[in-house]
């Protein structure tokens, strides 16, 4: 925890580190343990202990620290989860609050309440408030006023006798006999003869002056001076919190454009949502929990190093660990990536390894992946009549050559997959197939080191193929129940077989049932194709 790296101890007994714990390690016949952090943005939050019964237990750090990674991922999700609910919360609990002492948000209906209800508790034939905009008072609100005067300026430093006196001195003022002719101008050239003023006080600090006036002398005093104050501090707030409240609007509003400007681009990083080639047509579906996120799809055509007359197509659903705009930016890098490997003669197995260690740069300082589902659909022309041999001559590497059972007019879907959900097969016959393969996801460096697997199915015309991020799988209805792969594959043997749009409105319509009004709590992606 103080170090934030790694600790293995081969021999416990030598090691002054576990004295204090010496005995409880004794007792299970601790021999060698091994402490990995636990580190989210470089910050220690836990710690992984694994101990052993043998001496020198050679330990698998860099395994270690994957994990750790991972599990440091999700305690951490949980945790912003956790976080994002109690926020909201306190802000419902906020705006309860402000409800109670304020009818309104907007600063023009909270003035018009303030003076409303200040003549319930103080007599007046006149009154008006004043705000400070830089080094003025100007007045903002009034009633019983000739309000062709709203917006006037009073100078804080200039010679006001009243409004300016209790704005630099913070405290109320009172007039009991106002005989100065000026005072006509404030009340449709009625006499004034009572005047008192209150400073809106926000802990040490004014930010307004509120005024009353009456036609009739002496009736402001003390007592009425202080029930004043008392109201003008309670007003204060609730201006005060008119005014955050449209400044948190403004912001908010700035932020809204902003990452809806920052949507259409991300969209726009994407292939369009519809494509269908001769051989084969691709719908995709593509919804963030929030404005952005971190899942991303991608569709194309690769030259063929096959054969002439073998088509092949890629299908890739990519999910970056986290949410929001940081998940969204590296989304961007692990797509760009993507893209810029498709243009490389790679195998699947070759490119999920050459993903791995070029999106490292991007995820490990930030402690992410993406976890990356990856397929490759050859699809041979009909007209196509080679052999085996023939085959293997013009491209010694493929796959397909492997395969003793290899028809050559049938298709194949080569599949690869990095921490992600294994795709869905939809047969002609109604059945569906769901394959579990596993790997590293990308941008850790561990799946280059020790491979991916891949595994390859024969397809047929009609066949659909069905890629989904976790966010799918994971989705919660109200209740917290999650949909999980058997109920996904369920979804799936329900749907149809008529069309790839057919069966991409099914499963929208499933998922979104399913989950009803509960939150998404994670970004939505799903890939439909279907060979034609």
């Amino acid at each position: 925890v103080e170090n934030g790296h790694p600790i293995a101890i081969q021999h416990l007994d030598e090691n002054p580190l576990v004295e204090s714990i010496r005995g409880s390690l004794e007792s299970r016949n601790v021999q060698s343990m091994m402490g990995v952090p636990l580190q989210v943005r470089g910050k220690v939050i836990g710690v992984i202990l694994v101990s052993s019964n043998q001496a020198d237990n050679e330990f698998n750090i860099k395994l270690a620290e994957t994990v750790a990674g991972q599990i440091a991922g999700a305690i951490e999700n949980v945790r912003l989860f956790k976080e994002e609910q109690q926020q909201r919360q306190i802000a419902e609990s906020l705006r309860y609050v402000a409800t109670i002492l304020n009818s309104s948000l907007d600063q023009k209906t909270i003035l018009k309440e303030v003076l409303k209800q200040l003549g319930q508790v103080i007599q007046y034939d006149s009154v008006g408030v004043f705000l400070q905009e830089n080094n003025f008072l100007v007045l903002s609100s009034g009633l019983g006023l000739d309000m062709t005067h709203a917006g006037k300026q009073i100078a804080i430093n200039g010679e006001n006798p009243t409004v300016g006196h209790c704005f630099k001195t913070k405290q109320s003022f009172v007039i009991a006999d106002v005989s100065d002719s000026k005072w006509k101008l404030w009340s449709n050239h009625r006499p004034i003869r009572g005047w008192m003023g209150a400073p809106f006080l926000i802990g040490n600090e004014a930010i307004g002056v509120i005024a009353v006036e009456s036609f009739k002398v002496g009736v402001y005093g003390e007592k009425e001076a202080q029930i004043l104050q008392i109201f003008a501090n309670q007003a204060a707030i609730a201006i005060q919190n008119a005014r955050f409240f449209a400044q948190i609007q403004k912001t908010n509003q700035r932020f809204t454009d902003e990452l809806a400007f920052a949507q259409q681009i991300q969209q726009s990083l994407l292939p369009p949502p519809y494509f269908a080639w001769p051989e084969l047509e691709v719908i995709c579906y593509n919804i963030a929990a929030r404005e952005v996120g971190g899942d991303f799809y991608q569709y194309e055509k690769l030259a063929s190093t096959l054969h002439p007359l073998i088509s092949r197509y890629v299908l890739a659903v990519g999910d970056v660990s986290g949410k929001g705009v940081s998940a969204a930016l590296l989304m961007v890098a692990c797509l760009s990536q993507l893209n810029d490997s498709l243009s490389l003669d790679l195998s699947p197995t070759e490119r999920l390894g050459y993903l791995d260690k070029v999106i490292s740069p991007y995820t490990k300082p930030r402690h992410q992946n993406c976890a990356m589902c990856y397929v490759e659909i050859e699809i041979r022309n009909q007209e196509l009549r080679i052999t085996n041999e023939e085959l293997r001559i013009t491209n010694e590497e493929s796959p397909v050559i492997r395969n003793s059972q290899f028809v050559i007019s049938d298709s194949l879907l080569h599949t690869i997959n990095a921490g992600c959900i294994p795709p869905y097969i939809k047969r002609t016959d109604g059945s569906v197939e769901w394959s579990e393969i596993g790997g590293f996801a990308l941008g850790q460096g561990l799946g280059a080191e020790v491979g991916y697997q891949e595994i390859s199915l024969p397809l047929s015309k009609g066949d659909i193929i069905i890629l989904v991020s976790d966010g799918v799988i994971e989705a919660n209805n109200s209740d917290g129940k999650m949909i999980g792969f058997e109920e996904f594959k369920q979804i799936v043997l329900d749907g149809p077989t008529s069309s790839a749009a057919e069966m991409m409105a099914h499963l929208q319509f499933e998922v979104v049932s399913f989950m009803g009004d509960a939150e998404p709590h994670d970004d939505l992606t799903i890939i439909v194709a279907q060979l034609l």
